[in-house]
């Protein structure tokens, strides 16, 4: 009897928290002043989500900025070498045979 009697205290005391946390929940401030309709705090909570998705894509917009940019700057990279080595044996070439001629 004294058993079940302590596991009925504590199932209670366990209620009157899981109460008392949702009751606190519930009781947030969502305006300072006036009346917010049910409407009113639909759209609120719809613009928020809708400006979020905005800055999400905004943001992923930004990072694939970034990646193009740093693909092209690692694309410069590895091809400079190589364009100057053509730059540099044209000249070459050029220098070595005197009978190509440049027409201007």
């Amino acid at each position: 009897m004294e058993v079940h009697a302590s596991q009925q205290l504590e199932d209670t005391e366990v209620a009157q928290q899981a109460r008392a946390n949702w009751q606190r929940r519930s009781q947030r401030q969502v305006q300072k002043g006036g009346v917010i309709y049910g409407h009113e705090a639909r759209a609120v909570v719809r613009k928020k989500e809708e400006d979020s998705v905005q800055q999400k894509l905004e943001k992923a917009g930004r990072e694939l900025e970034r990646a193009k940019k740093v693909a092209i700057r690692e694309r410069k990279k590895l091809w400079k070498p190589i364009f100057h080595e053509l730059k540099r044996s044209r000249l070459k070439l050029r220098d070595r045979s005197p009978s190509i001629r440049r027409h201007g």
